[in-house]
């Protein structure tokens, strides 16, 4: 049986298209809350816009967030971008949550970096115009 998607906004509604993308994120609060602590969250997905998260602990909507985002692919050290939390929900009977967060801040470098990264994910999974898939032989 699988859970319906908590994300609130369908595929059609998203500007940017999402892509896959597994892989630790370091998150600070921001704000007047005071903890200020960094967490090691995974994210789940990752758009020109914003990224999904999974998460122990339920941040607010509208709670701004520091996020380090590591990118082997394309740089050597992490980005910094500020984002805000635009939709949270538990995730399924477990007791962790999703949160949709929105780029807020983002450098024009760290930008282009992220549109390289997002471009190599793209073509890793979508095959070159005029491939065709040939079977492999068993021999």
């Amino acid at each position: 049986m699988s859970l319906p998607d908590p994300d609130p906004l369908s595929a059609d509604q998203r500007r940017h298209q999402r892509l896959r993308y597994r892989d630790p994120v370091q998150v600070i609060p921001l704000g007047s809350a005071g903890d200020y602590r960094p967490r090691a969250l995974l994210a789940e997905d990752l758009s020109d816009s914003g990224l999904q998260l999974s998460s122990p602990e339920l941040f607010a909507v509208g709670r701004r967030l520091l996020l380090a985002l590591t990118l082997p692919a394309v740089a050597a050290a992490p980005i910094s971008v500020t984002g805000r939390v635009i939709w949270s929900a538990q995730d399924g009977e477990q007791e962790r949550f999703r949160l949709g967060v929105q780029f807020d801040e983002v450098s024009p470098t760290a930008r282009a970096l992220l549109a390289r990264l997002i471009d190599r994910r793209r073509e890793a999974v979508t095959p070159a115009a005029g491939a065709r898939s040939t079977p492999r032989s068993t021999r």
